[in-house]
C-alpha cells in the first residue's frame, strides 16, 4: 500500500504506471529482438530504454 505524506491513498493506476518507468528506466523491460538460430546458447534480448540515472 503506497500512501500521499498526508496519508491519503495513492491511485493503484499511477503507481503501476510509475513502476514501469522505473523499471524501464533500470533496463528490466526488454523484449526479444530476434529469434535464436538454431543450437545457439545465447540470445541478445532488447536494448535499454535508456540508461540508468545515478548509482
Amino acid at each position: 500500500m503506497f500512501t500521499r505524506p498526508d496519508g491519503r491513498y495513492l491511485d493503484p493506476q499511477w503507481v503501476t504506471r510509475r513502476m514501469w518507468q522505473i523499471a524501464r528506466r533500470a533496463g528490466l523491460c526488454t523484449t526479444v529482438r530476434a529469434p535464436a538460430a538454431a543450437g545457439a546458447t545465447e540470445i541478445v534480448v532488447g536494448m535499454r530504454y535508456r540508461e540508468p540515472v545515478g548509482t
